[in-house]
C-alpha cells in the first residue's frame, strides 16, 4: 500500500497511531537532533505526524518532534500497532 497525502487526509488519527517509521532525512527542534535512519513512533497526527523516540533524554524526558511531513518518513511497520 502506498502512503499519499490522499491517504493521510482520509484517514483518522487513530489509523496512524503506533505505526513505526523511519527517518529519510535529519531532523531538528529545539530539544535535539534526530538522524535520519532512525526509527520512531507515530503518536498524533496534526499538520503531518507527530513522532516520539524510543529512548528518552537523561532526565527522563521523552525525545519527540512534531510536523513531520510524508516527505520525511519511510513506513517500516504499516498497520502495525504496539
Amino acid at each position: 500500500m502506498e502512503i499519499t497525502e490522499k491517504l493521510y487526509k482520509k484517514m483518522p488519527e487513530e489509523f496512524w497511531l503506533g505505526m513505526r517509521v523511519k527517518l529519510l532525512r535529519e531532523l531538528r527542534n529545539g530539544y535535539g537532533t534526530f538522524k535520519k535512519g532512525k526509527l520512531m513512533t507515530i503518536d498524533r497526527k496534526y499538520k503531518g505526524f507527530g513522532l516520539v523516540a524510543d529512548e528518552r533524554r537523561a532526565n527522563g524526558c521523552i525525545k519527540s518532534i512534531n510536523r513531520v511531513s510524508l516527505s520525511d518518513i519511510k513506513f517500516v511497520k504499516l498497520g502495525v500497532k504496539e
